[in-house]
């Protein structure tokens, strides 16, 4: 006898320990019905078998170690019993083992690191459905030819090695209901072939990979983590009914059908405590305070000993400022000068209000104090009083130059007949007898 096949029946009862007489047995299907019982240890003693099938059962007790002899074993199937206690460090013993299933027990403890050297396991290895603890080993790296793993519905923690990137053949990876910590590893970059990718309901953060982008996926399933940050839109990304990452509040972006909100600014890479901004707006708060203060002072005083030294012109005056009168007369330079005294020269200059027209520019000489005082005067007086025989000013500037130095000018309309001066002391050669009709005309 090669094959002994009951599978699929409604059998009863317990699998008698004569089974291990059987030694010739290659094949012992026995899935599917309502065994109760334990596992017969003599189950060790058939040294041909190749597939043991006792999934789907009501198996109570441990794995026997004793199933560690079979080493000509391939396919293991022990799922959906109600075994207890730890899987046996012994079924590392089955190097040519290419499936295992013991998915939906009661087993419990650390996943074993001599079951993951099994370098042999390629078709599945399903760990699903019970009370499995402690971290994923750093080992599940050899399982390099394994194309299913199935570690879901445990009490896993810890992060997820970067090791997991060297199981390439992966096709199917669950890793849902768990207590999975920390980021992505950017590893699993390498994971080229996967199809099925579940991570959900786990303490997973960080930002979505956009190498995911790149997978040729069929699920993706990210949902109830803690992750943030904008989400892909291209690959599964771009198939609603291909991903699902609802119970992450932190997530922005997206395709529409998502309905998440749209990413307003990019955030930091690593989030600052809270205790740490407070305590650094409070000290930005008590610095500006400190520096308004200082400048308020600073003005009280030069408000006091100035006088208000800019007069107070009318808003509808044109504002300029230092630069744009150093503009427009090019640099104050000598072809712009009209004419000079001891209170300072004066430049023509060109300057736009609602228009462009030429304008006398006078810059103070404030080496000497008597201009300053003319400064003054001129303001106040020309605010005040209009004839339509006085130059029109137009504005005044009062502030530094590149230098830091105080600089005060004074803006009035450009007339192109020279000075009063040349009309009231015009040359004895070229007086007419007009000069006087002319000078009663100025009044």
């Amino acid at each position: 006898m090669f094959s002994f096949i009951l599978g699929r029946n409604q059998i009863y009862g317990t699998i008698p320990s004569t089974i291990g007489n059987l030694v010739n047995l290659d094949a012992l299907g026995m899935e599917g019905n309502q065994f109760t019982g334990t596992i017969p240890t003599n189950v060790g003693n058939l040294p041909k078998m190749q597939i043991l099938d006792l999934g789907m059962n009501h198996l109570s007790g441990k794995i026997p170690d004793s199933i560690g002899n079979l080493s000509l074993l391939i396919e293991l199937y022990l799922g959906d019993n109600r075994l207890e206690g730890t899987i046996s460090s012994g079924l590392a013993n089955c190097k040519k083992l290419l499936l295992l299933h013991l998915y939906q027990n009661n087993l419990s403890g650390n996943i074993p690191k001599e079951l993951l050297k099994v370098s042999s396991l390629s078709i599945s290895l399903n760990l699903a459905w019970n009370r499995l603890s402690g971290s994923l080993p750093t080992e599940v790296g050899n399982l390099k030819n394994l194309m299913e793993l199935d570690i879901s519905e445990n009490k896993l923690s810890g992060e997820i090695p970067s090791s997991l990137g060297s199981c390439t053949s992966l096709e199917n990876l669950y890793m849902q209901e768990n207590s999975f910590q920390g980021s992505i590893s950017l590893s699993l970059e390498s994971l080229r072939g996967i199809q099925n990718f579940d991570l959900s309901h786990n303490n997973l953060s960080g930002k979505i990979l956009t190498f995911l982008e790149k997978f040729s996926l069929m699920i993706l399933n990210l949902s109830f983590n803690d992750f943030e940050g904008e989400l892909p839109m291209e690959g599964v990304f771009a198939n609603a009914s291909a991903i699902s990452i609802v119970g992450n509040h932190g997530l922005c972006g997206g395709i529409s059908e998502l309905q998440l909100l749209s990413c307003i600014t990019k955030k930091s890479k690593h989030k600052m405590p809270i205790s740490h901004i407070l305590a650094i707006t409070t000290a930005f708060v008590l610095v500006g305070a400190t520096l308004l203060s200082f400048f308020a002072i600073y003005l009280f005083k030069k408000q006091r000993t100035t006088q208000s030294t800019v007069p107070v012109l009318k808003e509808s005056f044109l504002k300029v400022s230092y630069e744009k009168l150093l503009k427009e007369t090019d640099g104050f330079s000598p072809p712009n000068l009209i004419g000079f005294g001891s209170f300072g020269s004066v430049y023509r200059g060109i300057l736009i209000q609602d228009r462009e027209f030429v304008a006398a520019i006078k810059v103070l000489n404030l080496q000497n104090r008597v201009a300053i005082k003319s400064f003054r005067a001129e303001c106040e007086t020309l605010r005040n009083i209009q004839h339509r025989n006085l130059v029109r000013i137009i504005t005044s500037c009062s502030g530094v130059d590149f230098q830091g130095n105080d600089f005060k000018a004074l803006v009035y309309e450009f007339v192109p007949n020279r000075s009063l001066e040349r009309w009231l002391h015009a040359s004895l050669e070229t007086n007419d007898g007009q000069n006087e009709q002319q000078g009663l005309n100025l009044l």
